[in-house]
């Protein structure tokens, strides 16, 4: 028999990560090449985000959150705020990257998992649908993007 302990959901779960400061080599030197300001620190603490302790790597603190439902609030929440970060969605088959005054959101899928999780027929039936190529990922406009999710989020 089995035992789960912790939080039990029928929802997906996302995780987003962001980080505090972003590291890059620049001629032999590891340098800072984006950091969050203090309000934007304050706007993440307030919207729950929180200190991740990891090992030191090339990318510096970040901070994360898991939220099992309402995930297109966090992404509008930090898009508007023009706060880069990566994010895990709906069971980790998706990705979605956005970079500090960037004109796109990038929305990455892992068809794989979904084939995994439903079968192929459900990729197909998705294909059929929407009638789309299968992208490995996709750039939408980051004012369509606001505008759209406002709308749903409103509805």
């Amino acid at each position: 028999m089995k035992i789960r302990k912790g939080f039990v959901s029928n929802s997906s779960s996302s995780s987003f990560v962001v980080y505090v400061e972003k590291y890059d080599i620049v001629d032999g030197q590891r340098i800072c090449i984006d950091q969050l300001s203090n309000n934007e620190l304050k706007l993440l603490d307030e919207f729950g985000f929180k200190y991740h302790e990891r090992c030191i790597t090339l990318s510096g603190d970040e901070l994360t959150l898991e939220v099992n439902c309402n995930q297109d609030e966090v992404i509008l929440f930090l898009v508007k705020n023009n706060i880069p970060f990566k994010a895990s969605v709906h069971y980790g088959h998706k990705n979605i990257f956005y970079k500090r005054d960037s004109d796109i959101v990038i929305y990455a899928e892992n068809f794989g998992k979904q084939i995994e999780m439903y079968g192929i027929d459900y990729i197909k039936k998705q294909i059929m649908t929407y009638k789309r190529e299968l992208k490995p990922y996709i750039e939408v406009n980051k004012e369509e993007y606001i505008k759209s999710t406002e709308e749903f989020l409103e509805n």
